[in-house]
């Protein structure tokens, strides 16, 4: 397994990931499973990967400012949220992989500008985006690594 790069290497973190898991199952395999073992990962930890990326971003832990924007980036900490509670009580349910509404429902805020102060900061976040990544990078990585062979 390779160590994790640099902040801000996305791609090359996304590289690594997907090279180590196409060797573990060609080992498996006994043979070069190729794009089928790339496929296999994009299908099974794409998303995943790249919400935990997500998560790092906006934690200030590490910038992948190419991917996600400069303006998440450590906004778990930056947001001024008018009800400091809530910050956390977000940030968590974000952690456990709630999709947006789902948040928003949970909370049972009452005060307008409070439920406006979370919906700003989930529209920061943009945690959807992670859904349609995989259509940017997927072809870069097949390409990448199906020449490298």
């Amino acid at each position: 397994m390779h160590p994790h790069p640099e902040p801000g290497s996305f791609f090359d973190w996304l590289k690594r990931e997907v090279e180590d898991h196409k060797w573990i199952l060609s080992q498996q395999a006994q043979r070069d499973l190729g794009v089928d073992a790339i496929e296999d990962w994009f299908i099974k930890y794409f998303h995943e990967f790249a919400r935990a990326r997500l998560f790092e971003h906006i934690s200030g832990d590490r910038c992948f400012e190419d991917v996600f924007g400069s303006d998440a980036f450590n906004l778990v900490q930056s947001y001024p949220f008018r009800r400091p509670d809530l910050a956390a009580k977000v940030v968590e349910k974000l952690r456990d992989r709630e999709q947006n509404l789902n948040i928003i429902f949970s909370l049972k805020v009452d005060e307008q500008e409070v439920l406006d102060d979370v919906v700003r900061f989930l529209t920061l976040v943009n945690v959807n985006c992670c859904h349609d990544l995989d259509k940017k990078y997927k072809p870069a990585i097949l390409r990448c690594l199906c020449l490298a062979n």
